[in-house]
């Protein structure tokens, strides 16, 4: 390097320093933390100078506070040295950066918010929120946000934004997220009385990963209660709203659906989390709603660990070509559900294939425990394994329409069901195939355990097993003979045979309920007769049995048969020994009474003593009397020793 070089870059640090030392330049900017001091509504007075001031010297704004946060760099705080109400007059300016709006900071906050930002007086017309966020990384926390016509915070176009611990009180909606709006959170807040919805996905596009946790939204009611929800995941078909998870929050009394999945045309709700909710007192619980459009997606969707209480169950309809496939719903509790406590609905071409419904407890709906229905081409193949499904309205099961190849079982617990129609374990009903019911507990119905046909009783067999219907209307096994450990069965050749000990209620004209699984055997070769061996049996029971074709096709149960009851046995007494039978024989009424003392033996039953009396007894005058009978008495000491026996005698 050149001395000239080294002379000139010299010479240009002393001019920078110089420069700098004297204000020419400006210098390196850096993120400002601005404390609102005044309730007022005023604005900044000097944008970007790095002081939140109003027209009033020292007084900072909420309002003037945004303002100028817009030319900081990323990293302002917001926080406040007074509270009470701000009443904006119009929409407050959108946050621009990455802003903290901390409300917690206000004195005398322990808890509950303490600053309130009101929107009664913003003119009807708006279409922001209150706190509108339009940057990435911001929160905003510890704020009461009330009468907002629009939402009290909306989050567009922004990521890994935060809304905790707020309260969210009579806007048009709670919170909005629209836009591309992905990794944001909305947790711990009150979100009540809104006349639209607590948390709305509203023209969201390519919004993913978003979370709605712990927070309590409650009493969202309107003039349109399809409206009136508390969450709606919804995409427009703009981009995919995939990947949003719904978690621990209280959703209670909202005159809509607590939770609704709405992928809208060639819109993706797909990879949705809705784990561990209580959700009570809502005009539906959880909806998923995929119709109406085409082609949207809600593929992959969870529904887990949530408990649903006196409102609607878990309900999913599809239609044209809409993808519902392998959903899972697992662990939920389901009481009291004004309708079905599980129904999936599929029309035209939608895929409901691959669903799992595992593992729920289902009592008290006011129809059926779970439903499936399928009808044209749609499609709903499934397994439901695991669950309680007790003392429901109608039947624990239905199965109809075109629904085919769905797995009922192992383990469910159905019973106690029907007071209505249908008040069976399992229905399978119309068109419906390869409905396979295994290995499950079915007991205590009002009606048959396993019924193909809507309420139609007993299926008889018909020969040569020709006749169409639900699961072909497959012919029970007939059981021949029963012992503890097998069961003789004549049935289809290369089917599977299940017994059961029966639920022996009586109500079914003989053919059981399915309580407890026995064993099970795999036929070949045509119709024929098979042992199946048992385990578990119980003696003077009775044992009935199911069998499912190589399609799939379940039978209903057979009629009963009766396991051997072995006599029972009576134990021995000891005789008294010490007591001397007197047997009086009395003659007519002209002749003096004979006493006859008789001997006494045992016979070999053990039961006595046994009094043998002579072959012949005198009885006065000219009469002769002889003992017809064996005289069993002594049946205890008592009466072996009063003589509380009886004789007959006959006179020659």
């Amino acid at each position: 390097m050149s001395l000239s070089i080294v002379t000139f870059r010299r010479a240009s640090l002393v001019v920078l320093l110089v420069l700098l030392a004297a204000g020419a330049l400006p210098t390196p900017a850096h993120a400002d933390a601005f404390v609102v001091n005044s309730t007022g509504d005023g604005v900044d007075a000097n944008h970007g100078n790095g002081v939140c001031e109003t027209a009033t010297a020292g007084q900072c704004t909420l309002r003037a506070a945004i303002e100028e946060s817009a030319h900081t760099p990323p990293g302002d705080t917001i926080t406040f040295s007074t509270s009470g109400t701000i009443n904006p007059a119009t929409d407050l300016p959108p946050i621009l950066g990455n802003v903290d709006i901390d409300g917690t900071s206000a004195p005398g906050y322990a808890g509950t918010p303490v600053v309130t930002v009101d929107g009664s007086a913003i003119p009807p017309d708006s279409v922001r929120g209150l706190i509108r966020l339009e940057a990435n990384g911001c929160a905003v926390k510890g704020l009461r946000l009330q009468n907002f016509v629009n939402a009290g915070v909306s989050i567009f176009n922004g990521d890994g934004n935060h809304a905790e611990d707020n309260e969210l009180l009579g806007n048009g909606y709670g919170v909005t997220i629209s836009g591309h709006s992905s990794q944001n959170v909305i947790s711990g807040n009150l979100i009540s009385g809104n006349a639209h919805g607590g948390v709305a996905f509203s023209g969201a596009e390519a919004a993913t990963g978003n979370r709605i946790e712990g927070n309590n939204i409650s009493d969202n009611e309107g003039s349109d209660p399809d409206d009136a929800f508390g969450i709606r995941v919804a995409a427009a078909g703009l981009g995919p709203v995939a990947g949003t998870e719904i978690r621990g929050n209280a959703i209670t009394g909202n005159e809509g659906d607590a939770i609704a999945l709405a992928p809208g045309h060639h819109g993706s709700v797909a990879g949705t989390i809705v784990d561990g909710n209580t959700i009570s007192g809502n005009r539906a619980g959880i909806q998923v709603a995929a119709t109406g459009g085409a082609d949207g997606s809600v593929n992959g969707s969870t529904m887990t660990n949530n408990i649903l209480t006196d409102t609607g169950g878990i309900e999913i309809r599809g239609d044209n070509a809409y993808d519902l496939t392998d959903l899972v719903l697992r662990g939920n509790s389901i009481s009291g559900a004004d309708h079905d406590g599980i129904y999936i609905s599929v029309a035209d071409t939608a895929d409901a294939s691959g669903y799992a419904i595992e593992d729920n407890t289902i009592t008290g709906s006011g129809w059926y425990g779970i439903q499936i229905v399928a009808d044209f081409e749609a499609s709903a193949p499934g397994t439901i394994t695991g669950n309680t499904i007790t003392d429901n309205t109608a039947a624990g099961i239905m199965v109809m329409w075109s629904a085919h190849d769905i797995t009922i079982g192992p383990d469910n617990v159905i019973a106690r069901n029907g007071t209505l129609p249908m008040p069976t374990g399992v229905v399978v009903a119309n068109s419906a195939s390869s409905i396979t019911v295994t290995r499950n507990s079915i007991y205590d119905n009002d009606g048959l355990g396993i019924d193909l046909g809507l309420e139609d009783g007993v299926t008889e067999n018909d020969d040569g097993d020709t006749d169409t219907g639900p699961n072909g209307l497959l012919n029970f096994p007939v059981i021949t003979s029963a012992t503890l450990s097998s069961v003789e069965v004549t049935t289809c050749g290369n089917c599977t045979v299940e017994v059961f000990l029966a639920d022996d209620d009586g109500d079914n004209g003989g053919h059981g309920e399915g309580r407890t699984f026995l064993g099970s055997y795999q036929t070949g070769g045509p119709t024929s007769h098979w042992t199946v061996p048992i385990e578990g049996a119980v003696e003077c029971r009775s044992v009935t049995a199911t069998v499912t074709d190589s399609d799939g096709n379940t039978s209903e149960f057979s009629a009963n048969v009766a396991l051997p009851c072995p006599p029972s046995h009576r134990s021995a007494r000891t005789p008294a020994a010490t007591a001397t039978p007197i047997v009086t024989v009395l003659p007519p009424a002209t002749s003096t009474p004979v006493p006859l003392p008789l001997p006494t033996a045992t016979p070999s039953g053990g039961v006595g003593p046994v009094v043998q009396p002579p072959a012949t007894g005198t009885g006065g005058s000219d009469s002769s009397w002889t003992l017809a009978a064996w005289l069993l008495v002594g049946l205890g000491v008592a009466a072996a020793a009063t003589g509380a026996f009886c004789l007959r005698a006959s006179k020659h």
